[in-house]
C-alpha cells in the first residue's frame, strides 16, 4: 500500500510550485525565500533546563506520569496534576519534570521533510509492540530498503523495512508489504547513515533535472548543519543546471556565498572547541589555511581576535621561559644551584597553553627592579609547584617545594606503612612541609604511577592495564586519552561500563569515536571534547546478570582509583555511564556512592533492587537515561523510578525514548550527552552542606564526608537476600554548620563507629571547630595534618581536594 499523500504534502507541493514561478520569473528573489521550508500544523519550541541543557526544537505537552510499558499516553483525567513535560522532535521523546523548565522558546524554523515512496505493510498487518535483540541489519539499499533480522522467542524474524520520510533530524523507517508483514514504525537520526548512503537515496528518489530536488536535498543538508555536503551539492547543482536556468543558477550563487559562510563558522566553532579541550596543534592545524574572508563579519571579528591571543600567549611563553633562564643565570652558583637548574628546566620544557597561568604572579613582576632576582625566580619555582595565586617570594621555600614533591609521590609509591612514615618524617622538615603547600603541591603534580607500555597495534593514546584485585585475580581495564593528553593539564572523565557481548574496546569506541586514518586518530565526541575514557573489564567470567554486589562495585573504584593515580583526572567532571547491564551497574553504583560522580548515563539499562532505597541518594547526581520505546522489559522494571525522577523537582533527570526503537547502542545520541555532561552545573559537588542519603549495603558507607567504620547489622541486607518490602533503611543525616558556628551535625548514623573528615572548605581550623555526634556536641582544637592529607590521596586517589583532618567517633 502507498502512503497516501496528505494535507501537509499538499502544502509542501503547492509551496514548490509556487517557488518555481517565482524563481522563473525572477521577481523578488532572496535566499529567506530560496530555502523556506514548508510549513507545519504544530508549533515546535526549545526548551532549557534549569541546568543550562537545550532541548527540542519539538512539540511539547504536559502528562501526568511515564506509563510503565513503553512510555504512550499516559492517563487522562479532569483536573489531574502534570508535572511531566514531553518534548517530542518526531525522533525521540525526551521527558523531564517541569520543576526543572527555565524557559520555553517558539522556535520558527520548519524542518525540510522528503518523502520515499514505498509499499508499506497494510493497517491490518500485525504490529511491532516489542523489540528484541536485533540479530543482523544489512545496509540501506539505493532505494531506502534493508532486512533486519529480530531476535523472538521462537528464533530469529525477517522484516523488510524502507525509508518513507528523510528530515534533518529523523528518518521514518516502516514495514514494508510482504507475505508476512509487520507494521512497524521507526526513527533513526540522519546522522546514523554515511553522507554516501544518505545521498544516494535522495538522488535515486529525486528527479535530478529538476532544479527543486536540488533545493530540497541542499535545504536538508544545510538544515542538518551538513554545511560542507550542502556546498559541494549546490556547486554540482550550478554546474547541472547552468543552461537554461539562467534564474536558478543566479539565486544558487548567492546561497553558495552563504553556505561558505557557515562552513567557515563551523570550522571556526571547531577551533574554539579544540583550544577549550587542551589541543592547540590541532586547532593550528585547522587554522593554518582557515578562510577568514568566508567568516561573517562578527565571526571573523572573534577568529582574529581568538588567532592574536593565540600568538600573543605563545609568545609569553618564550618570554617567561627567556627571562627566567637569564634570572636564573644572574643567580649564580649558589648553594640552591642545582635545584634551580633542575627546576628551571622543568618549567622550560613543560610551559604551554596548558600550564602558563601557573606563572602568572612571575609574568606580572618578573621585571620589577624592587624585587631581587631570587625573589622574583621564587616566584615562577613556587607558581610552578603550586599553582596560579599561590606563588611566594622566598627562595628557600620555593627551592623546597621540588623536594618536597619528590617525597609526595614516594609516599603515594610506597606499600610499606614504615617507608610512608620515614617519607612523612623527612616531609615534615622541609620549609614547604606543611598542609596548604602539600595539599598544593598534590593538585598541580602529575600522576605519580606511569602508564603501562603502548600497545603497537593499538591507535594512539590507547593504554591497557591490568592491576590485582586483591585476591588471587586482576582486572583489566582500558584507556583512552584524548589528543595532546597533557599530564599537567586536569581532564574531564567518562568511566564506561560495558554489557555482555560489548568489549571494552567497543565502548571506547562508542565515546571517542573508532580509529580513522583518514585523521590518524579518534574523532568522536569524547575526543573532539577532551574526555578521557576509561572501560574497565568488570564483568567476570561466569556472570550471567548484575548481582548488585560489593565485589562488583569493588572492581569498578578499583580501577577508578587506579586511574586517578595513573591519569590528569578532573575529580569533579567524572560522569559513569553503561549499557544494558552495565547500565544497570552504573545507575545502582553511581547512587550508592554519589560523592564521587559528576553524573550518570544509563543507556537501555533497568532498575533493581537497592535503587528504590536510595532515591535520596539520587538527587545530587544528575541523571540522563535513554532507551528504546519498543524495549518493553526496561519501562515495565524501571517505570516507577524514573517516574520519580521526572515529576519531582528534587533531580536534575532527562529520560530519553527513541521512536519505534527496541534496546540498542543509541549513538546517534552521543552528541547531546556531551553537551548534557558539558554543563558547568554538571560537575561534583565535593564538599554539601547537607547529606540525606540512605545505606542498605554494607559496603556503601562513605559518602561525601562522613565515613562508618561499618554499618549496623540490622540496616544492611545481603544483594542475595535482598526484600523490597523491607522499611529498616540506614538513614545518613548530617550537615555542615554556618561558618559563626564553624562545625559539622551529624543527626543520624547508623554505625557504632565513623569519621568526620575536613577540609578548609568547611571549617576554619584556626579556630575550635564544633562537632556534634547526633547529640553529643565538642568543641576541639583541630590542626591540619599533612598525613592525613597524603594517606587520603594514597588510598583515595583524590588529589584535587583530599581532607586535610579526620575526627573520630
Amino acid at each position: 500500500m502507498v502512503r497516501p499523500q496528505h494535507l501537509a504534502t499538499s502544502r509542501f507541493m503547492a509551496q514548490q510550485q509556487i517557488m518555481r514561478a517565482i524563481l522563473f520569473w525572477g521577481l523578488y528573489l532572496s535566499c529567506a525565500i530560496f530555502f523556506a521550508a514548508p510549513a507545519f500544523a504544530q508549533q515546535r519550541f526549545l526548551v532549557t533546563m534549569q541546568s543550562g541543557m537545550q532541548i527540542g526544537p519539538g512539540m511539547i505537552s504536559e502528562i501526568p506520569s511515564i506509563d510503565g510499558g513503553a512510555f504512550k499516553q499516559p492517563r487522562s483525567g479532569e483536573g489531574l496534576s502534570k508535572p511531566i513535560l514531553l518534548i517530542d522532535d518526531d525522533l525521540r521523546k525526551t521527558y523531564i519534570s517541569k520543576a526543572q523548565v527555565l524557559a520555553s522558546t517558539p522556535f520558527e524554523i520548519r524542518p525540510e521533510k522528503i518523502e520515499i515512496q514505498q509499499i508499506i505493510a497494510p493497517d491490518r498487518a500485525a504490529q511491532m509492540v516489542s523489540v528484541g535483540r536485533l540479530v543482523q541489519v544489512s545496509p540501506f539499499n539505493s532505494y531506502g530498503r534493508r532486512l533486519v533480522s529480530v531476535a523472538t522467542p521462537l528464533g530469529p524474524r525477517d522484516i523488510f523495512q524502507g525509508i518513507t520520510e528523510i528530515t534533518p533530524i529523523y528518518l521514518r523507517v516502516e514495514g514494508l508489504r510482504t507475505e508476512t508483514p509487520t507494521s512497524w514504525d521507526m526513527r533513526m537520526s540522519t546522522k546514523a547513515i554515511s553522507h554516501a548512503e544518505l545521498d544516494d537515496i535522495l538522488r535515486h528518489q529525486l528527479d535530478m533535472s529538476k532544479p527543486q530536488s536540488w533545493f530540497s536535498i541542499v535545504r536538508l543538508y544545510s538544515q542538518a548543519e551538513r554545511y560542507r555536503e550542502a556546498r559541494d551539492t549546490l556547486a554540482e547543482a550550478i554546474v547541472r543546471l547552468s543552461e537554461g536556468n539562467p534564474n536558478e543558477v543566479e539565486a544558487m550563487r548567492a546561497e553558495l556565498k552563504r553556505l561558505d559562510q557557515q562552513f567557515a563558522g563551523q570550522m571556526f566553532r571547531e577551533v574554539e572547541l579544540r583550544l577549550d579541550a587542551g589541543q592547540p596543534k590541532l586547532a593550528a592545524g585547522i587554522l593554518q589555511n582557515f578562510p577568514l574572508d568566508q567568516l561573517a563579519l562578527e565571526t571573523q571579528l572573534k577568529a582574529q581576535d581568538r588567532i592574536a591571543e593565540l600568538q600573543r600567549r605563545q609568545t609569553q611563553i618564550t618570554d617567561l621561559v627567556t627571562s627566567l633562564e637569564a634570572l636564573r643565570k644572574e643567580l649564580g652558583e649558589n648553594q640552591k644551584g642545582a635545584v634551580l637548574i633542575e627546576a628551571v628546566n622543568e618549567i622550560a620544557q613543560n610551559l604551554s597553553l596548558n600550564t602558563v597561568d601557573r606563572l602568572a604572579d612571575f609574568a606580572r613582576l618578573k621585571d620589577d627592579k624592587t624585587l631581587s632576582p631570587d625573589q622574583r625566580v621564587s616566584l615562577a619555582i613556587s607558581g610552578w609547584f603550586l599553582g596560579a595565586g599561590a606563588a611566594v617570594d622566598n627562595l628557600a621555600v620555593a627551592s623546597s617545594l621540588f623536594e618536597a614533591r619528590r617525597l609526595i609521590n614516594d609516599y603515594l609509591l610506597a606499600t610499606n606503612e614504615n617507608q610512608r612514615q620515614g617519607i612523612l618524617a623527612k616531609l615534615k622538615t622541609l620549609e614547604s612541609g606543611n598542609a596548604k603547600y602539600v595539599a598544593s603541591i598534590l593538585a598541580m603534580m602529575t600522576p605519580p604511577l606511569p602508564l603501562p607500555e603502548h600497545v603497537e597495534t593499538d591507535p594512539a593514546g590507547m593504554y591497557r592495564v591490568e592491576i590485582p584485585d586483591g585476591s588471587d585475580k586482576s582486572i583489566r581495564y582500558v584507556i583512552q586519552l584524548p589528543p595532546e593528553y597533557d599530564p599537567n593539564r586536569k581532564y574531564p572523565c567518562v568511566l564506561a561500563m560495558q554489557s555482555f557481548g560489548i568489549t571494552t574496546d567497543a565502548m571506547i569506541d562508542w565515546w571517542a569515536g573508532p580509529f580513522s586514518e583518514a585523521i590518524d586518530g579518534r574523532g568522536g565526541p569524547a575526543s573532539r571534547y577532551g574526555y578521557i575514557v576509561i572501560a574497565p573489564e568488570w564483568i567476570s567470567e561466569e556472570q550471567v546478570e548484575y548481582r548488585y554486589s560489593e565485589q562488583e562495585h569493588h572492581r569498578v573504584l578499583k580501577v577508578f582509583r587506579d586511574a586517578q593515580r595513573r591519569l590528569s583526572i578532573n575529580t569533579d567532571r567524572v560522569f559513569l555511564s553503561g549499557h544494558g547491564v552495565g547500565g544497570n551497574a552504573a545507575w545502582d553504583i553511581a547512587i550508592a556512592h554519589p560523592d564521587l560522580w559528576a553524573g550518570v548515563v544509563v543507556v537501555a539499562g533497568n532498575a533493581g533492587k537497592y535503587l528504590q532505597r536510595y532515591r535520596d541518594n539520587a538527587k545530587t547526581v544528575p541523571l540522563y537515561f535513554v532507551f528504546g520505546e519498543l524495549d518493553g522489559t526496561p519501562f515495565t522494571v524501571s517505570g516507577t523510578e524514573l517516574n520519580e525522577y521526572v515529576t519531582s523537582r528534587f533531580y536534575d533527570s532527562m529520560v530519553v525514548s527513541y521512536r519505534g526503537r527496541g534496546a540498542g547502542h543509541f549513538q546517534e545520541e552521543i552528541d547531546r550527552i556531551i553537551s548534557w555532561m558539558n554543563l558547568t552545573s554538571h560537575a561534583r559537588k565535593p564538599f554539601p552542606q547537607r547529606i540525606e542519603v540512605s545505606a542498605n549495603r554494607a559496603g556503601d558507607k562513605f559518602f561525601w564526608w562522613l565515613e562508618a567504620d561499618q554499618l549496623n547489622p540490622g540496616v544492611t541486607q545481603h544483594p542475595l537476600l535482598y526484600e523490597k518490602n523491607n522499611a529498616n533503611q540506614g538513614k545518613i543525616e548530617a550537615n555542615i554548620l554556618d561558618p559563626a558556628a564553624n562545625g559539622l551535625r551529624v543527626v543520624k548514623m547508623p554505625a557504632k563507629k565513623y569519621t568526620v573528615w575536613l577540609h578548609p572548605e568547611m571549617v576554619d581550623f584556626n579556630r575550635p571547630v564544633r562537632v556534634d555526634f547526633e547529640g553529643d556536641s565538642r568543641r576541639l582544637e583541630v590542626t591540619a595534618d599533612i598525613g592525613v592529607i597524603l594517606e587520603d590521596a594514597r588510598t583515595r586517589g583524590e588529589r584535587l581536594r583530599p581532607f586535610w583532618a579526620r575526627v573520630d567517633k
